[in-house]
C-alpha cells in the first residue's frame, strides 16, 4: 500500500537528471551541467560508480555548489593560508588544473539512501542526520529517483493545505491569465 505522504509522491524520477561517472574530469561535468540546464533537466548531476558488488550505483551528486567550490577550492585554500592574495587573472591561470580533477574529488557523496515508500518525515530525519540536501530514492534496491530538501518543503505546503491545496497553489503562482491567453 502506498501512503499519501510516502517519498515516491514527492521525488523526481531519475530520468530528470544527467549522470556522469565518478572518474570523469570536472571539465566534462561543467559541460554536462550546462547541457542539463539548457535541456530543462534538473541542475544536478547524478554521479555513478561501481559498488563493492560490481554493480553501478549512485555514489554522489554535483550541484552548482560542488562545481563552484570544487573548482575554487584551490584558490580558497591559498587565501586562508596567506591572507589576502592578488585575485586578478588567478582563475584563468589556474583553471586548467582545477578542471582536470576527477568528479569524485569534488562531488557530494551519498551517505544514505531512502526507500520510495518511506514517510516524508523519515527523509527529514536523514537530511538532518547526514547534513545533505538530496537523497537517492530506492525501490527494490534500485535507484528510481532523487528527493531534494525543497521537495520536502513542497510536501509540507501540500500537507498544510490539504484538500484546498490545489486552489492555494494556484493563488501562490499569481492571478490566472485572461480568458483566451496563456
Amino acid at each position: 500500500m502506498h501512503r499519501k505522504n510516502s517519498i515516491e509522491h514527492f521525488m523526481h524520477p531519475l530520468h530528470h537528471y544527467f549522470s556522469i561517472r565518478e572518474e570523469a574530469m570536472v571539465e566534462a561535468a561543467l559541460s554536462l551541467h550546462s547541457s542539463a540546464v539548457r535541456a530543462g533537466k534538473m541542475p544536478y548531476l547524478v554521479v555513478t560508480g561501481t559498488d563493492r558488488h560490481g554493480r553501478e550505483s549512485v555514489t554522489g551528486f554535483l550541484s552548482s555548489r560542488e562545481l563552484v567550490f570544487g573548482i575554487a577550492d584551490h584558490f580558497l585554500k591559498g587565501a586562508r593560508k596567506v591572507g589576502p592574495i592578488f585575485w586578478e587573472g588567478l582563475l584563468e591561470a589556474e583553471m586548467p588544473a582545477a578542471v582536470s580533477r576527477r568528479v569524485c574529488e569534488i562531488m557530494a557523496p551519498v551517505p544514505v539512501c531512502i526507500g520510495s515508500t518511506r514517510d516524508i518525515l523519515e527523509a527529514v530525519f536523514a537530511f538532518n542526520k547526514h547534513c545533505v540536501s538530496c537523497l537517492p530514492v530506492l525501490q527494490h534496491q534500485e535507484v528510481i529517483g532523487i528527493l531534494h530538501l525543497e521537495d520536502v518543503l513542497n510536501s509540507f505546503v501540500r500537507i498544510m493545505h490539504g484538500a484546498e491545496g490545489m486552489e492555494s497553489h494556484a493563488d501562490a503562482r499569481g492571478p490566472s491569465p485572461p480568458a483566451g491567453k496563456k
